[in-house]
């Protein structure tokens, strides 16, 4: 067989950086027995231009009280990053906007109309964002999610 193919055993936390024909590949090792959840961060916007590091947590759940346009600071320069969001409208309902930046850029959206969110007291969608290294791209994924 061509090539070397070396066997391991990583612990949790450990990055691997995989060299290919194709690119560099990189991939976190977790510990799917893990004891303990950490859920993702949550932050709940202000008046303002609030900024959320995404560099720790890509999965993040916002609750919107006021319309927001958040910065996202923490994402690697020409490396590529896929983001989810769970966003919540606020007990009191809206319609609050959102809106998602990178270094003073809004985020490029389909056909440019910004991220439409639910606007019900609670409602919950989902936004999911990828940034290709220089422009971060989103879109909302899922609307008013609800128990069945």
């Amino acid at each position: 067989m061509p090539g070397n193919l070396n066997a391991f055993q990583l612990g949790p936390g450990a990055v691997v950086q995989l060299q290919t024909n194709q690119g560099e590949i990189l991939a976190v090792v977790t510990d799917a027995e893990s004891p303990t959840y950490s859920p993702p961060p949550s932050t709940t916007p202000s008046t303002g231009f609030p900024s959320i590091d995404v560099s720790d947590n890509t999965n993040q759940t916002i609750v919107l009280n006021v319309s927001a346009v958040l910065a996202l600071t923490g994402l690697p320069p020409g490396r590529v990053q896929w983001l989810q969001f769970l966003v919540i409208q606020g007990a009191a309902g809206g319609p609050y906007t959102l809106s998602l930046r990178v270094n003073g850029v809004p985020a490029r959206t389909p056909a440019n109309a910004g991220l439409v969110l639910s606007t019900a007291a609670n409602a919950r969608d989902i936004v999911s964002a990828y940034w290709d290294g220089s422009t971060l791209y989103a879109l909302v994924a899922g609307k008013d999610f609800r128990n069945s």
